[in-house]
């Protein structure tokens, strides 16, 4: 009897080995998760949990592939980091393949523990690469100047311009993607519907260094035929107008920052 539970007794204290093991969980590419980023070696970051106190990380293990598919130890075509001994969880560059504009990577990790337990992979993510050259903007600025409308001695602001555009759309359609940004702010709709949740897009940023922008989805916005992009815009911090300037009747009302 003592001989037969032996074996059964070593099976057990592997998986319990495994079972206290460490997972990485809450991964993120430039501290956002599933972002889309144009740093050219994203950084890679996650946290751990564990069924037992005191564990710590020994080692990491990245894979990075061009598809869920491929994020195995003998398919990863973009980076597979092998076994790096070291406890760090943040900030882990890529270091794989160099990575187009418009490249979509799926990434997994997985961590050894304290007694050197490799822990199970986490699920996989994705973040995507931006628009990585000036060149690959082919679109110009566009606006309406709608000031002769808020000027006089009443105070009143001119309007938000409004500009729309209709564009053909053939069968065959796979993806689309929006760029889009604003000197100011700016509102985005496709067909009628606002694409994005956010507000007060693209941000606040230092205009004489650079201006941000957002990457959309936009595949199921579009149908075969027409289609109608418009967007609403505003001047923002960039150059927008000061109520004190005009109450006080001030020569200059608004660009302030511009």
């Amino acid at each position: 009897m003592k001989t037969m539970m032996l074996p059964v007794m070593l099976a057990l204290g592997t998986v319990l080995a495994h079972a206290k093991g460490l997972t990485p969980t809450y991964l993120r590419c430039e501290y956002k998760e599933s972002p889309v980023t144009d740093a050219p070696r994203p950084r890679l970051s996650w946290e751990l949990t564990a069924n037992e106190n005191n564990q710590i990380q020994t080692a990491y293990q990245v894979l990075v592939a061009t598809s869920v598919e491929k994020l195995t130890e003998n398919a990863a075509d973009l980076w597979d980091s092998g076994k790096v001994a070291g406890r760090a969880t943040a900030q882990v560059e890529y270091s794989g393949k160099t990575l187009g504009s418009r490249s979509i990577c799926y990434w997994k990790v997985r961590s050894w523990d304290k007694n050197g337990v490799a822990g199970a992979w986490s699920k996989s993510s994705l973040w995507e690469m931006g628009l990585l050259a000036k060149s690959e903007w082919k679109g110009e600025w566009v606006g309406l100047d709608l000031d002769h409308l808020g000027k006089g001695k009443v105070y009143h602001l001119p309007p938000a311009p409004y500009l729309r555009k209709e564009v053909t759309v053939r069968n065959g359609l796979k993806k689309a993607r929006l760029y889009v940004t604003a000197l100011g702010l700016y509102e985005f709709s496709i067909n009628g519907k606002k694409t994005g949740d956010a507000f007060l897009t693209p941000g606040w940023t230092d205009y004489d260094k650079r201006v941000y922008y957002q990457t959309y989805d936009v595949t199921a916005h579009l149908k075969v035929g027409s289609n109608a992009l418009a967007s609403q815009l505003s001047y923002g911090w960039y150059a927008g107008y000061l109520g004190y300037s005009l109450l006080v009747q001030n020569p200059v009302v608004r660009a302030f920052l511009r």
